[in-house]
């Protein structure tokens, strides 16, 4: 799958729809993309990894903040790495 060229510029314009939930109430979010409606003015191939990173139904498991503003702000680090856990007893 081919990646974006370093040197070119690309402008994303897609409207994204998107749920954030706590199935299980563990106080991990999902964030899960539910659609993606690419632009006219989106010019990011559409073979690029870009877009297969990004696309719907994929899930996400974010850092989401909140801003003294009221902005939410969502990082997206990958899949969780479990590493481990203390035994309960």
């Amino acid at each position: 799958m081919p990646c974006l060229p370093a040197k070119k510029k690309y402008h994303i314009d897609r409207d994204i729809t998107f749920s954030v939930y706590d199935d299980n109430k563990d106080g991990i979010m999902t964030v899960e993309l539910l659609d993606m409606v690419k632009k006219p003015g989106d010019n990011v191939p559409d073979e690029a990894m870009w877009n297969k990173q990004f696309s719907s139904g994929l899930r996400y498991y974010p850092l989401i903040l909140k801003t003294k503003n009221d902005d939410i702000i969502i990082t997206e680090k990958g899949a969780p790495l479990y590493v481990c856990s203390k035994k309960v007893k």
